[in-house]
């Protein structure tokens, strides 16, 4: 019922759009080549976006 709840909090303040902004977390970010980058800041994780990396991990190649 809390989870419900918390929900129900979240979907009311975009509505509103009181939305709280999150905290950015670095994270990896994946080319289609598979080259694998750290986005440490989001200024980094927005230039690597327009190159076109993205979270997906799958888009790796498998080396053999």
């Amino acid at each position: 019922m809390a989870y419900a709840k918390k929900m129900a909090d979240k979907v009311g303040k975009y509505k509103k759009g009181g939305a709280t902004k999150k905290k950015f977390k670095p994270h990896m970010m994946y080319s289609k080549s598979g080259k694998a980058v750290k986005a440490g800041t989001m200024k980094k994780h927005l230039e690597l976006k327009a190159k076109g990396y993205n979270h997906d991990k799958r888009r790796l190649k498998k080396k053999k």
